[in-house]
């Protein structure tokens, strides 16, 4: 059996933070899915989509860590604590349930370059765009996007082991958990893992770093190719990609990065950024969902009275019969 020690109050905050993180994620991206299908407004054109695939990618990440109940440690290794409902029915489904969770969490890393080179062809090389919508350019980010997971995920089936034998102690009290972890962290599949995580997150970021510049760059020298209201509309649509992609980048990628790096060179403080991430990517769906809800115009309007109008409108007949 091995045993893990926690501070006393870390069990109790970690569940309350994931349960709670974990129901407002699944509620506001609920209310985002069901907007998005009801307000069908054309200053979103393609953006739409892309919303749209990312908030759904969020919701079943929401509800994945919710059935999971996953908690990131180190001991001298990778442990991942999965004691969700599903987990108990067999080491299969417990597995597979953490695969579905792995493939959301890299597609949204990877949806988010996507998102940023599309915003970048359609504003600033227009005349470009016409390729991405082709056949064999969309074959090719398909590639581009799916292989890289492919490969993790099959990297990820041989680096963590499925295990009955851990325990949490806190508070005099020793609690029975299931878990993934590394058998050895020098291991090939773990290596491999770690090595695409790693370049396929730092790839993405320095597309969306490099696409944001550039869209910015465009809209703030261009004159005759676009209105004022054109370009504030798509300086808006800009900085939501830019809030939601870096929230990813305090909550999860960021202390993924390190808790990797880290396990890697045997960092023993490493074990706070594995607590500090098991508290904060719980709550990047929500974050999200409540930057598509603030920003985004459509959905804004969902909760916005329009009582005014209407009282403009009686005060104005009431004036016209007099």
């Amino acid at each position: 059996m091995f045993e893990l020690l926690y501070p006393d109050f870390m069990p109790t905050f970690l569940s309350y933070d994931h349960y709670l993180g974990c129901a407002i994620g699944i509620v506001l991206n609920t209310v985002v899915v069901t907007g998005l299908s009801l307000k069908r407004s054309k200053r979103l054109g393609d953006y739409r989509w892309f919303v749209v695939a990312h908030t759904v990618n969020d919701l079943i990440s929401a509800i994945t860590m919710g059935l999971l109940q996953l908690c990131f440690d180190f001991d001298g290794t990778l442990v991942m604590i999965v004691n969700g409902p599903f987990t108990s029915l067999s080491k299969m489904v417990g597995k597979g349930c953490f695969m579905v969770f792995a493939t959301g969490f890299l597609l949204n890393i990877s949806l988010l370059a996507l998102t940023f080179i599309h915003r970048y062809l359609q504003i600033c090389k227009k005349h470009h765009l016409y390729k991405f919508s082709s056949p064999g350019y969309v074959t090719l980010m398909l590639f581009i996007i799916i292989f890289p997971i492919i490969l993790l995920d099959m990297a990820m089936i041989y680096a963590y082991t499925f295990s009955y034998d851990f325990s949490i102690t806190a508070s005099g009290e020793m609690y029975a958990v299931r878990a993934l972890y590394v058998e050895d962290i020098m291991s090939p599949a773990f290596l491999i893992t770690s090595a695409l995580f790693l370049s396929l997150t730092t790839a993405s970021y320095v597309i969306v770093f490099m696409c944001c510049k550039k869209i910015l760059g465009f809209l703030k020298e261009a004159t005759s190719s676009m209105t004022e209201k054109t370009k504030k509309q798509q300086r808006m649509l800009t900085y939501v990609l830019m809030l939601q992609s870096i929230t990813p980048v305090f909550t999860s990628s960021l202390p993924a990065v390190g808790m990797i790096i880290g396990i890697l060179v045997q960092f023993r403080a490493v074990r706070w950024i594995t607590w500090t991430l098991t508290a904060t990517f719980v709550w990047l769906p929500a974050i999200n969902a409540v930057i598509s809800l603030a920003f985004i115009a459509p959905l804004r309007s969902m909760f916005q009275k329009q009582d005014h109008k209407v009282s403009f409108k009686v005060v104005s007949l009431m004036s016209y019969k007099k």
